[in-house]
């Protein structure tokens, strides 16, 4: 199963935009801090992330309905065009 070209290309897109994904949790109170003046607001938005970073089960649906590459692949291009813009934040 290793060997295969489907798990290498699942690991690496995987790696991928899970790494991204950390990388924003562990700085967004940096970043946040620098461009953001309102510290409540920063401390609503970090809450509400954790929120919904723990209602990923709802995209086991999503699998189910549709399909893996589908479902992935529209959270790979929203995760694309967010961190895309994220410098543009004021």
């Amino acid at each position: 199963m290793i060997a295969t070209k489907q798990f290498g290309m699942l690991f690496v897109m995987n790696t991928f935009s899970i790494f991204y994904g950390y990388f924003l949790m562990s700085t967004f109170k940096t970043f946040g801090q620098e461009r953001i003046k309102d510290d409540s607001f920063l401390t609503a938005t970090g809450a509400i992330a954790s929120v919904m970073g723990g209602l990923r089960w709802i995209w086991s649906h999503f699998y189910d309905e549709y399909s893996y590459k589908k479902t992935y692949g529209v959270l790979l291009v929203l995760q694309i065009i967010l961190s895309g813009v994220i410098s543009y934040a004021n």
